[in-house]
């Protein structure tokens, strides 16, 4: 997300404010790629189709998932590398399980 971001500010501070929006249309290798996740997605509907009737009618919606995905990921990792480069040098990093009462 940040590499997009610079990448559009500086097209626009380099005089390209009306090729700016060229980064948003997919070339052949985005539509080769959002052809092969629909498809995949298809295939895996209809093999659900038999536990599940009226799942079809999701697939106008599926193609959200990976964005959604995408921006939670981005926001994970921004979070997390900010709150390790700014942490005490001296403290480590560990994991601490949460207690769900199995012993």
């Amino acid at each position: 997300m940040i590499w997009f971001t610079t990448l559009n500010v500086t097209q626009f501070l380099n005089g390209g404010a009306l090729t700016i929006y060229q980064n948003f249309l997919p070339d052949w290798w985005g539509i080769i790629l959002g052809s092969t996740y629909l498809l995949q997605s298809f295939i895996g509907l209809m093999l659900d189709r038999q536990y599940e009737k009226r799942l079809l009618r999701s697939f106008a919606w599926i193609i959200w998932y990976p964005l959604v995905y995408w921006c939670v990921q981005t926001c994970s990792c921004v979070v997390g590398f900010t709150r390790a480069l700014f942490r005490p040098a001296d403290m480590k990093g560990t994991w601490v399980s949460p207690d769900r009462g199995i012993r």
